[in-house]
């Protein structure tokens, strides 16, 4: 897979634990599932793995 075709649902914002708001945005990718999710606490990025799931 070289790519996906997502559709941005929205804007949210996810705390830390000391309380330092992050925006974040929500966006929607069907028809695939998440199998690993990986964040890197210095760079707040969010890593994730998907898997296609067959219809």
């Amino acid at each position: 897979m070289k790519g996906l075709v997502g559709k941005k649902v929205g804007m949210t914002r996810i705390f830390t634990e000391d309380g330092v708001s992050i925006p974040v945005t929500v966006i929607e990718i069907e028809n695939n599932r998440v199998t690993r999710l990986k964040l890197q606490k210095l760079t707040v990025i969010m890593q994730f793995r998907l898997l296609p799931v067959a219809k």
